[in-house]
């Protein structure tokens, strides 16, 4: 059974506003985003957020009661004022690679190593170019493990898992900034193994779409098994539909025994267009071309890669 420290705990704020959507258990990230979305200032506690959310003044912070459940402490890995009293019910090792303080770091320097590659041999370095992708998308494979096995098997940190999954599929739309040659396609038809242990299957995944899907899916119907408040429901399905369109993909499957029954319920909420959940603004951040030199013809002579005479 998940511990009740798991996932904070819904609350009946949005009944002073009127509000369908409860945002006690959002992340500040989403938080802020859903603020600048409707033109509010992004400053400020996460009650100060919720506050400025469901319409209510926001008084001085002298004397300032704390309330929608705020986090009783910060996260160095970067949640945003999601508890991680679950982590103890964990493998350190599970832990270690899902530190998304550590991740975000590693997978920016990424981004940059890729972007310099592309930039300094755009035309003729694109066979290294790719072989560096596939060496970034070895990596998903591992996370995903950590993913299945803290939020399946374990049952725990629904909203942190999901966290990680935003963490990546961002970091896949800053990779597709970089205008490398084969760029696209590398990612597009990338298969990445997902190890389903309690269904007896590894199953493997061509691109993006598929692998962060079924990832999703394994997450929210294992919380929806383990009696997450709907608010923490409402909060990973705005991540899941910031960074896909899911009418174009068939429904999600599990033989699961403890997922199986939820499976319908998940399937529907995604094919329901008017959920709450879906009125909150997307997460995905729109990033522009990097721009990249042809340097067998253009930029400073000395690191040209044609040698063509002045």
């Amino acid at each position: 059974t998940m511990a009740s420290t798991s996932s904070p705990q819904a609350s009946s704020s949005s009944s002073s506003s009127g509000s369908s959507i409860d945002y006690s258990a959002f992340l500040v990230p989403q938080l802020k985003a859903a603020c600048k979305a409707r033109g509010l200032k992004v400053g400020g506690t996460k009650s100060d957020l919720i506050d400025r959310l469901e319409g209510r003044e926001i008084p001085s912070s002298t004397g300032r009661k704390r309330t929608h459940g705020d986090a009783g402490g910060s996260l160095s890995s970067g949640g945003g004022g999601v508890d991680l009293s679950w982590a103890g019910e964990v493998d350190k090792a599970d832990m270690d690679t899902l530190n998304l303080s550590k991740l975000r770091k590693e997978l920016a320097k990424n981004v940059k190593e890729f972007h310099k590659m592309v930039d300094d041999d755009w035309h003729d370095g694109y066979e290294e170019q790719g072989e560096a992708l596939t060496g970034y998308l070895d990596e998903f494979a591992v996370v995903f493990k950590a993913i299945y096995t803290v939020a399946v098997v374990k049952g725990v940190g629904f909203q942190y898992c999901s966290e990680v999954l935003v963490v990546l599929a961002d970091f896949l739309d800053q990779l597709a900034s970089v205008p490398a040659r084969g760029n696209d396609d590398t990612v597009s038809m990338y298969e990445v193994e997902v190890d389903r242990t309690r269904e007896g299957k590894t199953e493997s995944l061509l691109g993006p779409d598929a692998y962060l899907s079924t990832m999703w899916g394994l997450i929210v119907t294992s919380a929806m098994a383990h009696g997450a408040p709907q608010n923490v429901i409402d909060a990973i399905m705005m991540d899941m539909t910031s960074f896909h369109d899911y009418g174009e993909y068939d429904d999600f499957e599990s033989s699961d025994p403890v997922l199986r029954p939820h499976v319908s319920k998940f399937n529907e909420l995604l094919a329901n267009t008017s959920a709450p959940y879906r009125a909150l603004p997307s997460r995905k951040k729109q990033y522009k071309e990097k721009r990249v030199i042809d340097r067998r013809f253009s930029g400073p002579k000395h690191r040209r890669t044609r040698d063509y005479d002045p």
